[in-house]
């Protein structure tokens, strides 16, 4: 038993070497690495138009035509399937068992940038053997995570990625493909199917033409999925009781890159569910499949969470669910803790305000505003009319904003929130002390229309003060910088109009 103890230990020494080592060859990842978003034009200076007649379609992207030339991939062999956990050495590096809750990470304070970004590279490094990784992701390119997924599946666990196609082609302007996921693809191979193994145990990197589940957009999920995490028996391999979580999904605005920890405001949830956990598999076998479906939007309640899944073709400010959602707030009436002195609070925290939804958005902000609703919005980025309407001196007068984003000295965009949340604590429907959220990764623009996007509504009172203590953090930060009531949207940049992911708009993204 000496013997097997001092076996135990030394294999133990050896993975944390491995790990530390892993751990320091990434730590200088540059943050400059590919910023996260396709490219796309809107000048968005048309005057508002009818929140209930603009169809999407208008703005929504094609089925791209170019020829994509992939990497061939190396041939890996497949691990066996198992139900059960393998004793040492091939237990996880890591034993974190990833909280339920909402994650929030600040480029410019050195101890939150990596918040989210290290409760990912934790979870992903604590999945033990026959356990399963699930990543869909528009932006896969950051070191550390590629070799914590490289390392999970050596150790017998199952990894399947899917991303959007910039991180293998050439397939959006200033985006190059991303070395690590290409390094990814070439590792774990691209092929979904293994003549003697089920779907759900093939490990893969790949990519999707276009969104995986539609006729064109992009991948615009950041859904990460995990069978569990946790801490396991050195000895039997066992989960140590009460130390490790089964079936957890996470689900908000980062990607998987280096600029979503040091260029960007992100918030991630964390939800430990096994209804919702096997509701969002379902929409990732979809994806994996990359075949269009007939009819994509999906929306479903599971556990304490509502959820809906986009492509949704043809949408209005009629059928948008999200505007649907907001049809229910009043104004006035706020009791029980909620609200402000009997006014509805809503907090904005939105990287783009673009296109049609981004002015039916707006239009119905500005009715809440009017109404008496306690309004006000964090934003990167939106449109000439969209601001019009927004910081409109008329009714009440203009919504308090503050427009999150640091400037180099040519006037190029460097980091910016890239937030998509509204909350409301007050009158909601019938409910006079009602506490909601709508986060995930949808932007106030049209192209989530056509893209594989997802949004998550939380009726609960830890979920929006979570939110809402971090709204007013963003606020106070130097970075938060009051709107001109004046200016254009070009003006600071010198740009008459705005082509997001180009020129000095590279580091943006329309969706």
């Amino acid at each position: 038993m000496t013997k097997r103890r001092r076996q135990l230990r030394i294999g133990w020494a050896i993975a944390l070497v491995v790990s530390l080592t892993a751990l320091a060859a990434g730590a200088g990842v540059s943050s400059a690495l590919a910023a996260d978003g396709p490219s796309g034009t809107a000048t968005d200076t048309a005057s508002p138009t009818s929140a209930t007649t603009t169809p999407a379609s208008a703005s929504a992207t094609a089925t791209p035509t170019h020829k994509l030339t992939l990497p061939t991939p190396t041939k890996t062999s497949e691990p066996a399937p198992s139900a059960s956990v393998t004793p040492a050495p091939h237990l996880p590096p890591d034993t974190y068992a990833p909280p339920d809750g909402t994650r929030f990470n600040h480029p410019f304070v050195r101890s939150s940038a990596e918040n989210i970004r290290n409760h990912i590279l934790r979870t992903i490094r604590s999945v033990p053997s026959g356990g399963s990784i699930n990543l869909a992701e528009f932006g896969l390119n950051d070191n550390q995570i590629v070799d914590a997924l490289i390392a999970a599946r050596k150790r017998g666990v199952v990894v399947q990625v899917v991303a959007n196609n910039h991180n293998l082609t050439n397939s959006i302007a200033n985006l190059p493909p991303s070395p690590s996921f290409v390094r990814l693809y070439n590792t774990l191979g691209h092929s979904t199917r293994h003549a003697r193994m089920a779907a759900d145990r093939v490990s893969f990197a790949k990519i999707c033409h276009s969104s995986c589940r539609g006729n064109g957009g992009n991948v615009h999920y950041k859904l990460f999925l995990f069978s569990s995490a946790g801490e396991f028996n050195p000895r039997t391999g066992a989960e140590v009781p009460g130390k490790v979580k089964h079936w957890v999904t996470m689900m908000g605005s980062p990607n998987l890159t280096t600029k979503a920890a040091y260029g960007q405001w992100n918030h991630l949830d964390t939800y430990s569910n096994k209804a919702t956990y096997d509701y969002y598999m379902s929409w990732f076998r979809q994806m994996r499949a990359d075949t269009p479906l007939k009819h994509p939007f999906e929306q479903a309640t599971t556990g304490s969470v509502h959820s809906w899944t986009f492509p949704k073709p043809g949408t209005t400010a009629s059928n948008d669910p999200l505007m649907q959602g907001l049809n229910g707030i009043h104004c006035k009436g706020a009791t029980g803790g909620t609200g402000i002195q009997g006014r509805t609070k809503v907090r904005v925290g939105a990287y783009v305000f673009f296109d049609s939804r981004g002015r039916w958005v707006a239009q119905k902000l500005r009715s809440l505003w009017n109404a008496g609703c306690d309004v006000a919005i964090e934003y990167s980025i939106m449109g000439d009319a969209v601001k019009q309407i927004l910081y409109s001196p008329s009714g009440r007068g203009r919504i308090p904003m503050r427009q999150v984003v640091t400037f180099f000295n040519d006037g190029t965009i460097n980091a910016y929130d890239h937030a998509k949340y509204i909350t409301v604590s007050g009158h909601y429907g019938s409910n006079h002390t009602a506490y909601i959220t709508w986060t995930g990764t949808t932007n106030i623009s049209n192209l989530g229309f056509s893209s594989d996007d997802t949004q998550q509504v939380w009726r609960s009172k830890a979920r929006f003060l979570s939110y809402s203590r971090d709204f007013y953090t963003v606020w106070r930060e130097p970075q938060a910088l009051v709107p001109s009531p004046t200016s254009r949207l070009g003006a600071r940049v010198g740009s008459p109009g705005l082509v997001l992911g180009k020129g000095k708009y590279s580091a943006l993204e329309n969706n």
